[in-house]
């Protein structure tokens, strides 16, 4: 409960505040990239953790010092999750959706260096749509929301929320500059 209570708050953030706080936003990113990426090579046990925390932190600052790459950074996640809606959607292969991944990322990444005001905007109201529903559906079972990584819910509901959540995340940005 704790975990869904504080996605739905870190996607509310993240999708209407998300270019006024982006660096904070990119150092928490930093932050649970290098953690992950610690805990999922080495494990979880105490040493791991430790060591992850420590990797969190040093990607962190990494990230918070960087923060003009990060949108480029941010176009290629937003590349990324719209490249999954659309192996997932069309129900793509191995190669053909690996293919589609790299292709959107990288094109998100381009657009983030071209487009950086307008595409951050965009980047953290869809990704923090995407949190509040996963976070709502994760905290609210009889919602019928499709929570992550589970086969109950209804998923076209859940993407027709987080399309509204984005449009309403990116225009309560757009008009408060």
């Amino acid at each position: 409960m704790v975990a869904s209570l504080f996605i739905i708050l870190a996607g509310f953030v993240t999708c209407f505040l998300g270019l006024r706080v982006f660096r904070i936003l990119l150092a928490l990113q930093g932050f649970v990239v290098g953690f992950v990426a610690v805990v999922q090579s080495f494990g979880s046990d105490v040493g791991a953790v430790l060591a992850a925390m420590v990797a969190g932190l040093l990607v962190a600052a990494f990230f918070y010092t960087v923060y003009k790459a990060g949108y480029v950074i941010y176009g290629v996640l937003l590349g990324l999750v719209v490249g999954l809606f659309l192996v997932q959607g069309l129900g793509m292969g191995q190669t053909v959706g690996l293919a589609t991944l790299v292709i959107m990322s990288v094109a998100g990444g381009l657009l983030g260096a071209v487009l950086a005001d307008p595409l951050i905007r965009l980047a953290t109201a869809v990704i923090g749509a995407i949190q509040l529903v996963n976070g709502a559906a994760l905290l609210l079972s009889d919602l019928p929301l499709a929570a992550p990584g589970s086969s109950e819910g209804d998923p076209l509901l859940s993407l027709i929320v987080i399309a509204a959540l984005s449009v309403a995340g990116f225009t309560y940005q757009h008009q408060n500059r």
